[in-house]
């Protein structure tokens, strides 16, 4: 209670540029401290990788929570959900 999570998308086709648009809120509780830390991730540095990535992770964590390729952009929402079925 008193806090939540939400994301939302704008397809390219309803902006000006005809670029989408990706925007989250992961809604961290304001007592938990900044978690977040900035990352670049470019195998091409040590190897003949494809893989060119920004983005925010969590230390710890094997993912990259918030980020993008250049072409695709992601973005996380809270880690616990409650889900309610109305029939």
């Amino acid at each position: 209670e008193g806090f939540g999570s939400n994301a939302w998308a704008v397809a390219g086709s309803k902006t000006s540029d005809g670029s989408a648009l990706l925007s989250g809120d992961g809604h961290l509780m304001l007592s938990v401290p900044s978690l977040f830390v900035q990352i670049g991730l470019d195998t091409s540095v040590f190897g003949s990788g494809d893989i060119h990535q920004l983005g925010l992770t969590i230390p710890g964590l094997p993912v990259m929570a918030v980020g993008t390729n250049g072409h695709v952009a992601w973005s996380q929402t809270q880690l616990q959900a409650e889900v309610r079925m109305h029939w």
